[in-house]
């Protein structure tokens, strides 16, 4: 009897994961995705790591048109000597009939998400900004959000997620997609390893950040 109940068991599980496994691993994919309501805010901020279609500043111009911000800020890394992403993220905003005197073009010197909020903190500060929208690749912005929301804690500026289209990203169909599952494992691994040790590294930061006088910063 125990035994016909374990294979029950068995058989019910191996059932349910036929028919639901689908609905659980898009439940996975989306789990990355953060997407706020949208409202009229100070700035529109388009995060580095844009992909070769250029579509995180095509998002970000989109809305910018739209009348979201008035302001659309282009964070890229250093790409070559002397040579950064920004730059050329501007030159597509350009493209796309952003103003010249809407775009502020910011170069990040570093290679983290966490370096980027730290830079744009000191910025939105300086500018008194109290809202943006974030606007990143799908899957990034959970962590995205995580860390922007961390380290803008105590300035009262209001950050909304917004993702981008990217044609690597299928969070419905991810694991049929080696670049989707690719994106996915090394995004779940950053938000790992985020939690784990990176987190602290903001805390450090917001301390030192809130010894100095606001002009300093």
């Amino acid at each position: 009897m125990f035994r016909l109940v374990k294979w029950l068991i068995i058989l019910g599980i191996i059932i349910g994961l036929y028919f639901f496994y689908p609905n659980i691993l898009k439940a996975i994919g989306n789990y990355l995705i953060v997407s706020d309501k949208l409202e009229k805010c100070d700035a529109i901020l388009v995060l580095a790591g844009d992909n070769g279609e250029g579509e995180r500043v095509k998002e970000g111009a989109k809305l910018f048109k739209e009348g979201y911000g008035k302001y659309l800020v282009l964070n890229g890394n250093e790409i070559g000597w002397n040579t950064y992403a920004a730059d050329i993220m501007e030159k597509q905003a350009l493209s796309l009939k952003v103003p010249h005197s809407a775009i502020i073009p910011v170069r990040i010197d570093g290679n983290s998400t966490i370096e980027e909020a730290k830079t744009n903190r000191n910025i939105f500060v300086k500018k008194n900004f109290r809202s943006f929208i974030l606007v990143s690749s799908s899957y990034h912005t959970r962590r995205a959000k995580w860390i922007f929301s961390k380290v803008l804690n105590g300035t009262g500026i209001k950050i909304l997620s917004h993702p981008s289209k990217d044609r690597e990203y299928n969070p419905d169909k991810w694991w049929r997609e080696r670049p989707s599952a690719k994106n996915l494992f090394y995004e779940y691994t950053k938000l790992l390893w985020y939690k784990a040790v990176e987190r602290f590294n903001v805390d450090s930061f917001k301390k030192e950040s809130s010894e100095k006088p606001l002009q300093e910063q």
